[in-house]
């Protein structure tokens, strides 16, 4: 009894040993990259947008839902196995070498799809990983043409540790695109648009490997022509009705003048919430500037004629009036073929 006992304690100390034996070889963390003295690591690298929730113009920042998919080969992790169950393996990603992916440009993001950050790892040694992204990526915007802009949203990529001359990025242009239907409604959105490069970091003196994914976005401007322009030119067009009213009509005058202006300035205080809050002038900001110096000045001209008549320079006044009728609706059509045409 006590001999088998022996032979039994043996035998389970030696297949102990090797079972951690084998785990230790399996488990090893490569700690350089897969060639670190040859050829620049190839990975391949691809995102896809399934939602566009918004962007914000005075934030600088949209809010996309995307996957990153990453593969590269690792020939250490490689193995001589033929069960189907270890075809594909999984590990924590900080026990594999990885090329220490950062985004670059983002500001408030959430993962929910690999909590995780486990890589898949087949037995020839390819390995793959995957996460889905929800939240914040700023971009600067230039809003000059505003409401008539568009503007490139990028997903900027970088390898926290390798350079061009250790980490090569390559597109894959195949798993790489977006969802047909986004749930931002105020955007034309183009396709996912790849490109690869490097990221300079002055202070180090040094380049990282950097990969771009942009989509072309522009904005539908039907909103602000029917809310915004369309009102502005009827109280316009409203401050040119004093230009028809005999100039001794002082107080007709000045109410149709005066409602001109507390409409426009209302109207303003309306509108205020609805464009973005920058601090230079965007197209916009120029039409509703234009419009409200125009129909202060068709006050002013009010004044003006309403004292010519009553100093009895009546001929006078109507003469004035006849040339604003022309003069101030040229003025207000160059205002607006600046904002359409140029």
């Amino acid at each position: 009894m006590r001999k088998s006992l022996t032979i039994f304690g043996v035998v389970f100390i030696f297949v102990f040993s090797m079972s951690c034996c084998l785990y230790g070889i399996e488990e090893m963390v490569p700690g350089q990259r897969p060639d670190p003295e040859g050829i620049p690591t190839e990975v391949r690298i691809a995102a896809y947008l399934t939602d566009l929730s918004g962007v914000d113009s005075v934030g600088q920042s949209f809010t996309p839902t995307f996957i990153v998919m990453v593969r590269w080969h690792d020939p250490r992790l490689a193995t001589e196995t033929t069960d189907a169950k270890s075809q594909i393996r999984k590990r924590p990603i900080d026990e594999v070498w990885h090329p220490e992916l950062i985004i670059l440009n983002q500001k408030r993001l959430f993962k929910f799809f690999n909590p995780k950050d486990l890589v898949e790892i087949t037995s020839d040694g390819n390995v793959s990983y995957v996460e889905q992204y929800f939240g914040e990526l700023v971009f600067p915007m230039d809003l000059r043409m505003f409401p008539f802009d568009s503007h490139s949203l990028p997903i900027t990529l970088i390898s926290g540790k390798y350079g061009p001359d250790e980490v090569h990025f390559e597109i894959d242009k195949e798993r790489t695109g977006r969802n047909d239907v986004f749930s931002v409604a105020d955007w034309e959105i183009d396709q996912v648009k790849g490109d690869t490069g490097e990221y300079r970091i002055g202070a180090q003196a040094r380049d990282l490997s950097r990969v771009d994914f942009t989509l072309k976005a522009k904005r539908y401007s039907g909103f602000y022509m029917s809310r915004v322009v369309m009102p502005l030119v009827f109280i316009v067009l409203m401050s040119f009705s004093v230009f028809w009213i005999d100039p001794r009509e002082l107080g007709t005058q000045l109410t149709v003048a005066t409602t001109s202006i507390l409409t426009l300035i209302a109207f303003q205080f309306a509108m205020n919430s609805s464009l973005p809050r920058i601090f230079y002038l965007t197209k916009m900001d120029v039409f509703i500037l234009g419009a409200t110096v125009i129909v202060f000045a068709a006050f002013i001209e009010a004044v003006i004629t309403s004292f010519l008549a009553k100093r009895n320079n009546q001929e006078l006044a109507l003469a004035v009036d006849r040339k604003a009728r022309l003069i101030f609706p040229g003025i207000f059509l160059v205002l607006i073929a600046y904002y359409f045409f140029m």
